[in-house]
């Protein structure tokens, strides 16, 4: 298929689906469905005003600010070069998901159904806020154009920005190792050469990146080490020896159920993942069975899971509607922003479509 038709066949239903998207918003927003227009002050919510204050006036160690060194900079220093207002961000964000994504659609060629089950989550809504997911997805492309040509640079480049941009960049870590070790027979993956490609070609970027966070925010703020400080005393954030049953969030219940798909995606995920490690050590081609790419991004949402039932922060939350009870329980925070507004919960769901044979009762509960 040629370049021209590729994008005529991607780039038309993607900006169908979007010009449907915003239609139906209005026509919920003008009939009170919706309450929110998007606005400068509707989209200052959550995190978009962490990123605005290191936009603003950097990162600070003290005052009402002070946590804001809890978020990695890229994404607040280039809204800062941009001096666009909170709509006018969220605007480049979605225009910048929207380039991304037809991009990685003329290099992985998904199904138009799959590309359709992977827009309609609703968790892509952080590609539209002023929020780092949309860069990140950005640098993430690069990434597996290097992996599926072997162009190192591409995966330089990508994993170097993107471990500038969002923590969840430490997932590539053991992805790569393990896209590595697994893509070999077990008896060379004790040899020098397959372990300096892996520190020198994959692990480098992410040790240059999160070593520029660091020292950046030891510049600005004068502590070291700040960000990690912040999320395990501030946000809980720290490993622990497994997670505490049932896992809760202390949010709306639509948003709740929502992350339990999430959760049930991953450890979906995490089975295939288990499965393909078994089949590994009984000396079977992995390759055989999947892409390089695939099982990378497989092993990150495993990785996305395995965040979240052991890195979570265990809090409180209120299992009732009425808040009349509560226990301590593992949260679900991030989950979703882990794994739905990804590029590799796409690379995910074109594998499990083209091995999976679907019937239409399938296809109507995806839906559901």
């Amino acid at each position: 298929m040629k370049i021209n038709r590729l994008t005529e066949y991607y780039v038309f239903p993607i900006f169908t689906y979007i010009s449907l998207s915003v239609l139906t918003y209005i026509v919920l927003y003008h009939f009170n469905i919706v309450e929110n227009w998007p606005s400068n002050t509707t989209l200052n919510s959550g995190d978009a005003g962490y990123y605005h204050s290191i936009m603003s006036e950097g990162y600070q160690a003290s005052g009402k600010h002070s946590n804001n060194a809890g978020f990695f900079p890229l994404f607040a220093y280039l809204w800062r070069c941009t001096n666009l207002n909170f709509v006018g961000i969220s605007i480049f964000n979605g225009l910048l998901y929207l380039f991304s994504l037809s991009f990685l659609c003329k290099i992985l060629k998904p199904d138009r159904t799959t590309l359709g089950f992977f827009m309609a989550s609703p968790y892509l809504f952080f590609m539209w806020v002023p929020l780092s997911e949309s860069l990140f997805f950005f640098f993430c492309v690069p990434i597996l154009y290097g992996i599926i040509k072997d162009k190192w640079k591409y995966i330089f480049v990508g994993v170097f920005l993107a471990s500038l941009t969002r923590p969840i960049f430490l997932f590539f870590i053991p992805a790569f190792v393990g896209m590595t070790l697994m893509s070999q027979p077990i008896e060379k993956n004790l040899s020098a050469t397959t372990w300096k490609k892996i520190i020198f070609k994959y692990l480098l970027p992410c040790l240059l990146g999160v070593s520029m966070v660091v020292i950046f925010q030891y510049y600005q703020t004068g502590r070291w080490f700040i960000y990690f400080e912040l999320q395990s005393t501030i946000w809980g954030r720290a490993f622990n020896y497994g997670p505490i049953f049932p896992l809760g969030y202390n949010t709306p219940y639509w948003n709740l159920n929502g992350s339990y798909l999430s959760f049930w995606i991953g450890a979906f995920t995490s089975i295939v993942g288990l499965k393909l490690l078994i089949d590994w050590f009984r000396k079977k081609e992995i390759l055989s069975q999947l892409k390089n790419y695939e099982l990378f991004s497989i092993i990150f949402i495993c990785m996305s899971l395995m965040s979240i039932l052991f890195f979570n922060a265990t809090w409180m939350w209120n299992p009732s509607p009425d808040n009349s009870t509560g226990f301590m329980s593992t949260h679900f925070t991030g989950i979703n922003r882990y794994i739905h507004p990804t590029a590799f919960f796409l690379v995910l769901l074109s594998y499990i479509f083209k091995t999976q044979k679907l019937k239409s009762t399938h296809y109507l509960w995806i839906f559901i």
